[in-house]
């Protein structure tokens, strides 16, 4: 028997079985990214307002603690596949903006919303939808 004759059908082999476990793989979330842990972005969006409203040392500790349950109740929503799912995401960030809006001053409620406005405005210029997540570079 010819050497060729067994290398072929082997490598053939060799690649079928690899290409399968590739496919096997489990999906990456969103954007391949793996979902990320809500207190670990409250921590980040809490310091990136911190610098960007000059929160002080008492409302960064009292922001990050609105930032991380808001973060759980997100991740348990996205879970969600139903057609409240949009409603309740939304009812969330109201009662998110609620109890910041008790922590912060009224202007550092005003430039909170002017700099989300400019967000969504940056994301409707890239083709994003409004409602996706978006790594915030201010």
């Amino acid at each position: 028997m010819k050497r060729k004759d067994v290398i072929v059908p082997l490598a053939t082999a060799a690649l079928l079985l690899w290409g399968g476990t590739a496919f096997g793989q489990e999906a990456p979330h969103r954007g391949g990214q793996a979902p990320k842990d809500p207190k670990v972005q409250a921590e980040k969006r809490t310091q990136q307002m911190k610098v960007q409203l000059g929160l002080t040392d008492e409302q960064a500790t009292k922001v990050e603690a609105i930032n991380e349950q808001f973060g759980q109740q997100m991740l348990s929503l996205r879970q969600e596949q139903n057609d409240e799912r949009r409603s309740r995401m939304r009812t969330a960030t109201q009662e998110r903006d609620a109890a910041l809006k008790g922590v912060l001053t009224p202007e550092q409620f005003q430039k909170m919303t002017a700099l989300r406005e400019q967000r969504m405005e940056q994301r409707k210029e890239k083709g994003q939808p409004e409602g996706r997540p978006m790594e915030h570079k201010e």
